[in-house]
């Protein structure tokens, strides 16, 4: 994504020294059911023994690829179908100006992770951008990603990042609370 330069200055200008802070969020744990397998791209099939397991949709009949387990049931479910408890932590922070970093970790608990939906914006007054991360993970209990940005904030400005999402696991679905960072260029 190319950087929006209003000024031939800013274009130019030396990489400004920046701030940056850690932030983390608990992740909470949401059983994956018929009412909200397709939010996150699965839908619910019974197998042979009539227990329910998820597959993303459009998997052909009988293929068990990048299948949940057997679904999670929980004692502790509130009207939102959200267990009580955090079943991951995640977080995103700036790496100085010119690069971010995201990452999840699954208490081993909740199941294997099997694909996730992630996303990260980064706005200042002069630019915007968005940064889809989705994809499929191999069973890890973690996850990270970093990218270099284009977007560029003015001197003193400030270059915000919000992001997060969810991780569908062999037990169910795991959810980031929102994530936030932002740099002050000096």
């Amino acid at each position: 994504m190319a950087a929006l330069a209003l000024s031939p200055l800013a274009a130019n200008a030396a990489e400004p020294a920046a701030t940056a802070t850690i932030t983390a969020s608990d992740m909470q744990f949401t059983a994956l059911t018929s009412a909200n397998a397709a939010q996150f791209g699965y839908e619910i099939r019974v197998d042979a023994q009539g227990y329910e397991y998820g597959v993303p949709i459009g998997t052909p009949a009988g293929s068990h690829e990048h299948a949940t387990g057997q679904l999670r049931q929980s004692g502790g479910v509130s009207t939102f179908n959200e267990v009580v408890g955090n079943c991951g932590k995640s977080n995103l922070w700036f790496r100085g100006q010119g690069q971010y970093s995201t990452s999840y970790y699954i208490y081993p608990s909740w199941g294997a992770p099997i694909s996730h939906g992630w996303s990260v914006q980064i706005g200042s007054a002069w630019d915007a951008g968005a940064y889809d991360l989705s994809g499929w993970n191999a069973g890890n209990q973690s996850w990270n990603a970093y990218r270099t940005v284009t977007q560029i904030a003015p001197h003193g400005g400030v270059l915000s990042a919000n992001g997060g999402g969810y991780v569908v696991t062999t037990g169910g679905v795991c959810q980031s609370g929102a994530l936030h960072d932002s740099i002050i260029y000096n």
